[in-house]
């Protein structure tokens, strides 16, 4: 395994994650990157998003994360419909191909969410994206 395997997962992701919007009040894209080092979470995300080290800090699971989104059982809407299942790949894809996974919320109302995880060679990988809550 190389820093090209890492490559090759933030591109599937950037895929899976293309027009995929996190829906919360406001619907936020999906941003995908890689580190090339084991990084300290969450302290690392806080330089990442500006926030300062103050800021709120919660772990929450992958499914907690998402549960709005896979719990949209009717699928009247067809694109609704697609969501959940591009959704639902996109766990799988996750819980299948990083060790470590994570969920970190930042904030408190406008939220910094951070799923993390690391390839099979040790690089990390981030999935980044925001919510508004309130």
């Amino acid at each position: 395994m190389t820093a090209a395997y890492a490559q090759e997962i933030v591109k599937e992701l950037e895929e899976k994650t293309k027009g995929l919007f996190f829906l919360s009040e406001t619907d936020y894209p999906f941003k995908v990157f890689s580190c090339k080092q084991q990084e300290s979470f969450p302290e690392y995300l806080y330089t990442l998003s500006g926030r300062p080290a103050t800021d709120q800090s919660e772990e929450i699971s992958l499914s907690y994360l998402f549960k709005n989104v896979t719990s949209l059982q009717e699928k009247q809407n067809p694109k609704e419909a697609e969501n959940v299942e591009r959704y639902d790949e996109l766990m799988t894809f996750l819980v299948d191909t990083l060790k470590e996974l994570k969920v970190y919320k930042l904030g408190d109302t406008h939220e910094d969410i951070y799923i993390t995880g690391y390839t099979a060679d040790g690089q990390c990988v981030i999935l980044a994206t925001q919510a508004i809550e309130s």
